[in-house]
């Protein structure tokens, strides 16, 4: 398993709620983390890599939004009257 956190102090802080049992050892390895700007290739390439973590419920709600924001195509020309 692998866990992200902050050093602070003596202490390393956990980020959420790793399920480990108080007073377990562990081992940690110390990576220094880097920071990549936005919109860097490396980090473009990092996201697309990942899934996006989106409920059904989600994905329908997106859908549901691009079909109401969904604008009526004129199907005369401006200059041409109210159609034919």
């Amino acid at each position: 398993m692998t866990y992200r956190g902050v050093v602070k102090g003596k202490i390393v802080e956990l980020e959420g709620d790793p399920s480990i049992p108080e007073g377990t050892e562990v081992e940690v390895i110390v990576r220094e983390r880097v920071r990549l700007h936005k919109g860097s290739p490396k980090l473009l390439a990092q996201v697309a890599e990942k899934e996006p973590h989106l409920t059904d419920e989600d994905v329908n709600a997106l859908e549901r939004a691009i079909e109401e924001g969904k604008m009526r195509i004129r199907e005369y020309g401006v200059f041409e009257g109210e159609g034919k």
